[in-house]
């Protein structure tokens, strides 16, 4: 889970950062199912949520890339919408 302080100013390089390495994990996670993940409806679904993970960690680095430019409640609904996806996998497929 993303943890932040509302409303703690966001830094882009650090979400840039952030965003860029999530994006080649969910890159390089989506061919290696779990257990869990491995056949079926459940594939299908690891497959979705790594390609959306993706697509959002993308357009949150393009929006931190802006540097002071950045439009910081568009890098703060990323990062949640991130963060609910990350959430969202691991409550799934993830074993404790």
């Amino acid at each position: 889970m993303i943890k932040t302080k509302d409303p703690a100013p966001v830094d882009p390089a650090a979400v840039e950062v952030l965003a860029a390495r999530v994006a080649v994990l969910s890159d390089y996670t989506i061919h290696f199912p779990n257990d869990k993940a491995e056949s079926g409806a459940n594939k299908a679904l690891w497959e979705k949520y790594s390609k959306e993970t993706i697509d959002i960690s993308q357009k949150l680095a393009a929006e931190a890339g802006k540097g002071k430019g950045a439009n910081e409640k568009e890098m703060v609904k990323l990062l949640k919408a991130l963060d609910a996806k990350c959430t969202d996998c691991h409550g799934k497929f993830r074993d404790d």
